[in-house]
Formats: C-alpha cells, structure tokens, sequence
C-alpha cells in the first residue's frame, strides 16, 4: 500500500531531507555509498515519526520531490531565459518550491527543452 503524504508531511520531508546531504547532493562521494543513505533513510524515518512508513516510503516520496522540482525549476529557468517581462514570470504553484530551492538548485539541473522544429534558416542551410 502507498502511503498518503500529506501538506505536513511534505514540509517535514524537506526539513529532514535538507539535512541529509548524502541523500540529495549527487556531488557527495558519501552519495554513491548505500550504507550511509540507508541510515540517512532509517534516521529520515525514525523523525517523522508516521505509523507503518516505511523506508521505501521515503525514498519514493525524495524521489518524487526531486522530480517535481525539476520539472518546476526547468519552467522558471525556461521563462527567465526566454527575458520574460515582469507579469510573464512563472511562479512555481508547488507549496514547497521555495523551500526545496534553498538547497536543490545547486544539485539539479533540468533539461530545458528545445524545439525539434527545422526554421527557414536551417532549410536554407541543407538545401
């Protein structure tokens, strides 16, 4: 069964997350080491303290964290790269961003999309 993270628990998360490098900074050497993400997960599940949650809990709970940040920060960097004027700023609707930009910014890097259509200067090019 998988677990229902509520509003709360999200924070707490971030808050517990912040503080277990090893879990998030891929830069780490300590990252790649399973024994010490596993006692970061043990000790991540012990602080939060939620009945029958488990340590795969957590994990898929970072996992979707990561992702879902990802996904919002490629959008922000995607606006401020295109010079957007002040009213066309995205603003990221996760409750958390912000909290999780404090310390993910520097560890994520989302692939910003680029277009797969051909312009009239690269026709012009292979033709």
């Amino acid at each position: 069964m998988v677990f229902k993270w509520r509003d709360d628990h999200t924070q707490l998360v971030l808050d517990l997350l912040r503080k277990q490098e090893c879990l998030w900074n891929v830069k780490l050497e300590n990252h790649r080491n399973r024994n010490i993400r596993d006692k970061a997960l043990k000790e991540m599940v012990k602080q939060l303290n939620i009945p029958d949650l488990t340590q795969e809990d957590v994990k898929l709970k970072i996992k979707s964290i990561r992702s879902r940040y990802s996904s919002e920060l490629a959008k922000v960097l995607k606006c401020e790269k295109s010079g957007a004027g002040r009213d066309d700023i995205y603003v990221p609707k996760l409750f958390w961003f912000k909290k999780a930009d404090l310390f993910l910014r520097s560890v994520c890097t989302p692939r910003l999309s680029s277009s797969t259509k051909v312009s009239k200067q690269n026709l012009l090019l292979l033709g």
